[in-house]
């Protein structure tokens, strides 16, 4: 059972657990480590510090122009201080919908599986995805995308997961259904993605009738086992070549 609702709460120590909130705000995590959330309602959630676990939790979005769960250091986020990365993340069984971006990724060695990402909200010049993992220097490299199920709408939604000059990510056991594109892997502005594993994934249906977009990134990456079926769910034959 959750606690009885509050506007936003602040985490206030390393290694703190955040158990039962009902918060119609944020729940921000700023610069402390290895916090855990935990079986939380909220309309945003930001992780600015690294090792943080946020598992079992219910993100209703607040709107265009806003994130789910953002995961991304202090001064990434503009604060100015505090440590470099929010890096080695765990994102667990969440339900996340109601935002334009419903997973902003900007960390290193962290994991996000067992999500369920759906209904994001955007006007018609919004940018909207599922993850969305932006261009860094240093790239951001090691994360495990596993088990998740993204179901996104095929009006405005940009993609399932927009991923920008990354490195040996292991995108696995996805079901990806909505967007312009299901998964693009960008490579792009002076940096690469390279290094990808995308294997057993189910692709389902997009706008444009692409899975996966790679610009420019092809031949640098690795695909095994992913299955495409039609919005019936029935076999697409012959399965497309990605990419």
């Amino acid at each position: 059972m959750l606690d009885s609702p509050i506007a936003n709460f602040t985490a206030s120590s390393d290694n703190q657990v955040i158990t039962n909130l009902d918060v119609t705000g944020q729940i921000l995590i700023n610069g402390f480590n290895g916090v855990k959330v935990k079986n939380c309602r909220a309309g945003k959630i930001i992780v600015a510090g690294a090792n943080v676990t946020v598992q079992d939790c219910t993100i209703i979005g607040t709107g265009t122009a806003n994130d789910g769960i953002t995961v991304a250091s202090p001064l990434e986020l503009g604060g100015g201080a505090g440590p470099p990365a929010a890096d080695n993340a765990t994102i667990l069984r969440c339900n996340i919908s109601g935002a334009e971006n419903l997973l902003w990724l900007e960390t290193s060695n962290s994991l996000v599986q067992d999500n369920y990402f759906h209904d994001p909200v955007g006007d018609a010049l919004a940018h909207i995805d599922g993850i969305q993992v932006p261009q860094d220097t240093p790239g951001k490299t090691n994360n495990i995308i596993r088990h998740n199920n993204f179901d996104m709408n095929l009006g405005t939604v940009s993609s399932c997961n927009q991923f920008d000059c990354v490195t040996n990510f292991t995108i696995e056991n996805n079901r990806y259904s909505g967007g312009s594109f299901e998964l693009y892997l960008l490579t792009r502005n002076g940096g690469q993605t390279s290094g990808c594993v995308v294997r057993n994934n189910t692709f389902i249906e997009n706008t444009f009738g692409g899975y996966v977009d790679e610009q420019t990134a092809t031949g640098l990456n690795t695909y095994s086992g992913n299955i495409f079926l039609h919005s019936d769910g029935t076999p697409i034959i012959p399965p497309p070549t990605i990419p």
